[in-house]
């Protein structure tokens, strides 16, 4: 198991994947700061839940389920760009980077639960699958739950 609750260690690809989840919701909160009226708002979460998607995709590919991975980057993306979207609504101008930011993580954290839920379900489901080990014993040791051996006499 990798050292992140996958299957495997992350690869370079699978760290694209994590910026291709983050960084279009990133930028797109900046173009909500810079220029609110410059892309329209449903255009802007449309290429943020696709590049979430695939991002998750990327994040998870060979190292758990295709699905799960989609799902965690379209709920980390979204999550995290709805927050940020909606704290700029309520602050308007008067919102400082700090809060921003703060606002995008806690948007994201469902996200990242989710994550965390998929991998011990899929820990639990593997250990349920792994052959049980015998415990070792002296050779010609009765084991337990077996029948006694008959003594010499």
């Amino acid at each position: 198991m990798g050292s992140d609750g996958w299957s495997s260690e992350e690869s370079q690809f699978n760290k694209i994947g994590t910026f291709i989840t983050v960084g279009p919701a990133v930028i797109g909160g900046l173009l909500l700061v810079i220029a609110p009226d410059l892309v329209p708002i449903p255009l802007l979460f449309g290429v943020i839940a696709v590049a979430g998607i695939i991002g998750g995709i990327m994040n998870i590919y060979e190292r758990g389920p295709i699905a799960a991975g989609a799902v965690i980057g379209l709920v980390i993306a979204l999550g995290g760009f709805g927050a940020l979207y909606l704290w700029l609504n309520h602050r308007q101008e008067n919102a400082r980077k700090i809060e921003l930011m703060i606002a995008f993580g806690v948007g994201a954290i469902p996200g990242f639960l989710l994550q965390f839920i998929i991998q011990k379900m899929l820990a639990a489901r593997a250990e349920q699958a792994a052959p049980k080990k015998r415990p070792a014993g002296k050779p010609g040791a009765p084991r337990p739950g077996s029948a006694k051996p008959m003594r010499r006499v």
